[in-house]
């Protein structure tokens, strides 16, 4: 698991590049970060969209990061959930929600 309390859009690509070509599940947890920008929100877009790339985001609500991920309704695209533990519930169930 890698973590990054920062993210930047270059990094975060990135990481989820790595992460792919391992063939590891991927969740982005942001329950650390403080803030994200919507590069970061595209990024999570076009990764959560793309086949085999992002399963889930954990995103604790309240948190500058989930917020700005509900104003664009990202939670409608991909399963975003309120901690790491319930994040990786889902992936390790294949993706099914408990």
């Amino acid at each position: 698991m890698r973590r990054t309390r920062h993210p930047h859009r270059a990094s975060v690509e990135t990481e989820l590049d790595v992460a792919v070509a391992a063939g590891r599940v991927v969740i982005v947890d942001l329950s650390e970060a403080s803030f994200i920008n919507s590069s970061i929100v595209g990024v999570l877009f076009r990764e959560g969209t793309a086949p085999r790339r992002i399963i889930a985001i954990a995103a604790p609500p309240g948190q500058l990061p989930r917020r700005l991920i509900d104003m664009v309704a990202l939670t409608a695209t991909v399963p975003t959930f309120d901690s790491r533990d319930a994040a990786i519930a889902y992936a390790t169930s294949g993706g099914e929600a408990s």
